[in-house]
């Protein structure tokens, strides 16, 4: 585990995420943070990238490039 993830507040972070399907880029350079103890939606039209970012983040897919992690893990 990254020390500084360890110190972190952070619950959620996505840091530059890329993902693409072939040629079609479904997610670039994403960056968010959810820290402890705030409540957070993800929104936006269809086909926007939401669910590709909860597949990132619950480690279903991998990020194309970039970083993607829950609680310090990656």
């Amino acid at each position: 585990m990254n020390a500084e993830m360890e110190k972190s507040d952070d619950l959620l972070r996505i840091e530059l995420a890329c993902k693409s399907f072939g040629k079609m880029e479904a997610i670039d350079r994403c960056s968010l943070k959810v820290t402890k103890g705030t409540i957070t939606a993800l929104i936006g039209p269809n086909g926007a990238g939401k669910t590709t970012t909860i597949r990132m983040l619950s480690a279903l897919i991998a990020p194309s490039s970039g970083e993607a992690s829950v609680a310090g893990f990656q």
